[in-house]
């Protein structure tokens, strides 16, 4: 038998992990995992949630980033002793290997999906089963945000954690990875918004930052913090918006699977997802206006 398992890290022990990724990045291997073992037919061993990391501990970061209490193990996963077993025992290839070299013919082996690859290349029409694949295996007191109504506001996700102040807005502009976009980005974004629909509309911002690191955005009007008290959990949240502005892998997620009119920094949109509606999908710089294509793509009903 051919078995399928997204390995989330390199120190991956079967039981749990250390130096792994923000969920943001391991779900790109678990996505993969998912949509080559409905393609292929193979049997999926759980992936090793629980990891160790002590950067978020001495951050003193809410979220810990252990993500052992964030899912469940389908029915149709192997998991526990049999699990180990199977990982110490079956030879492993990789899922380029299994996919371009013809190795499906192997009687037993683990095809093993690592890393964040092409991002959601592989995946990027495969949202929708993505996105129930994803609430299914998701413990319930973590879909709260999924029922949330945001009704007409903006959404902005501030990413700061341990990305570090760009030294110039060129390195943001040129894609510089992992770095903090700078607050009055966000503030004017809003603003251009605001100016274009004629109200000031809600904004809600999820962060891991303080609220001292936010103050400059939390002082406007009608602002206020949100977070529905775990990583996946702020992801359903955020993919419920009807407008996202966004500044990270995880916020890319939330965009892959709610598809709402979403505005990046400039330089910043590592993937274009909207490839059926790239006009609510945009890069925005600190000089920028906002296209008026772009708010064709807002449904301006406060009832949603």
């Amino acid at each position: 038998m051919l078995y399928s398992y997204a390995k989330l890290s390199a120190h991956d022990f079967g039981i749990f992990r250390i130096l792994g990724t923000g969920l943001g990045q391991l779900l790109f291997p678990w996505a993969r995992f998912k949509a080559t073992q409905k393609k292929y037919d193979l049997k999926p061993i759980s992936p090793t949630w629980l990891q160790i990391r002590l950067g978020p501990i001495l951050r003193n970061e809410q979220d810990k980033r252990f993500y052992n209490n964030l899912f469940k193990v389908p029915k149709d996963q192997v998991k526990g002793w049999e699990k180990l077993f199977l990982l110490s025992t079956l030879p492993r290839i990789s899922e380029t290997d299994f996919i371009f070299k013809d190795e499906r013919g192997l009687s037993s082996a683990i095809v093993v999906f690592e890393g964040s690859i092409g991002y959601f290349s592989t995946i990027l029409k495969s949202h929708e089963m993505i996105k129930n694949e994803l609430i299914r295996m998701t413990l319930d007191k973590h879909k709260n945000g999924l029922n949330y109504k945001f009704g007409l506001s903006i959404t902005v996700h501030v990413r700061l954690g341990d990305f570090s102040v760009a030294p110039s807005q060129e390195i943001i502009e040129g894609g510089g990875l992992n770095t903090r976009l700078p607050l009055a980005w966000y503030v004017r974004v809003i603003n251009l918004i605001r100016s274009e629909l004629g109200k000031e509309i809600p904004v809600h911002v999820f962060s891991d930052g303080t609220d001292e690191d936010l103050s400059d955005l939390l002082m406007l009007p009608n602002t206020q913090r949100m977070g529905f008290g775990s990583s996946i959990a702020d992801i359903f949240a955020l993919s419920q918006s009807r407008i996202l502005i966004a500044s990270s892998i995880f916020s890319m997620w939330a965009s892959y699977i709610g598809r709402m009119p979403v505005i990046w920094h400039k330089g910043q949109l590592k993937q274009k997802l909207y490839f059926d509606n790239p006009t609510a999908e945009i890069e925005v710089g600190m000089n920028d206006e906002i296209p008026a294509s772009f708010f064709g793509n807002v449904n301006t009903s406060a009832n949603m």
